[in-house]
């Protein structure tokens, strides 16, 4: 069986970027020392950032990284997304979307909760970043095959029964190769089955929220997968359904920024 992950053994500048800035108590030092050593970091901030970390506002180091994330997670996307993913049906510009959907609803909600806004935006963006290896695979060994990516549970069956590995399995083991703190890759992992994930859930149930409804923003349906999130899931996250509805308007909102930010045109898919 071929490799998928031929080719993405070394993380890109924007990734190295991004796990740095996803450790939680780590990331002002380990944003310096990008900074002051790693020349492909500071030239990729330099085109994607308007001058880069030394143009960033260092007396708001909590709004520096939220807006590194966000670049730094739209390069990455951008740069795999690129490869194309045909065998899900999907262009590179609808893969976006939809990340950039699901990345919003998580802002939203880590701001109303009080979470990490950062990891939350960043998680969003690469929830699906598994069905890249993924694809590669296919169009190696299987060119001709097709999954079906509306629903998540059918897409994770035909996956495993074509290749024997997953996008969120896949996913997870990226992140890992790159250096993702640990509750990145375990989020990325266990976002269909969030409350079987032990130890820092919170993130998960944030993705596995977000995914929902950043997917039902795009297909024009967020009311019925407001009214669909278990109640389980809001308790622990501490959010009541009503904030959900309340937060529709924002997560749209901050959507259609992000798709004209990376230069996407906003369709529903």
């Amino acid at each position: 069986m071929s490799n998928p992950f031929l080719g993405l053994d070394h993380p890109p500048p924007s990734a190295r970027l991004l796990a740095a800035i996803l450790e939680a108590d780590g990331a002002p030092r380990a944003l310096e020392t990008l900074r002051r050593e790693d020349g492909g970091v500071r030239m990729f901030l330099g085109v994607r950032f308007g001058g880069g970390l030394d143009a960033a506002d260092a007396s708001a180091p909590a709004e520096m990284r939220v807006s590194l994330a966000r670049v730094a997670a739209d390069s990455l996307l951008s740069d795999l997304a690129g490869e194309g993913l045909a065998c899900y049906g999907l262009s590179a510009g609808a893969f976006s979307e939809r990340a950039a959907a699901v990345s919003s609803w998580g802002g939203t909600l880590a701001a109303r909760t009080g979470g990490d806004t950062a990891a939350a935006f960043a998680l969003g963006m690469l929830y699906r970043i598994g069905m890249v290896p993924v694809a590669r695979m296919l169009a190696r060994v299987k060119p001709d095959v097709r999954i079906p990516a509306d629903r998540l549970a059918h897409q994770l069956t035909c996956e495993r029964e074509e290749v024997r590995i997953d996008c969120l399995q896949a996913g997870a083991r990226l992140l890992e190769m790159w250096g993702f703190p640990e509750f990145a890759v375990k989020a990325m992992r266990h976002q269909h089955h969030p409350m079987l994930h032990t130890g820092r859930r919170g993130v998960t149930l944030l993705l596995s929220v977000s995914a929902a409804l950043g997917e039902a923003m795009c297909r024009g349906t967020p009311r019925a997968a407001v009214e669909a999130v278990p109640e389980p899931m809001l308790d622990e996250l501490r959010l009541e359904r009503i904030a959900l509805h309340d937060c529709s308007g924002a997560a749209e909102e901050g959507w259609q920024r992000l798709c004209a930010a990376s230069g996407a045109a906003v369709a529903r898919v």
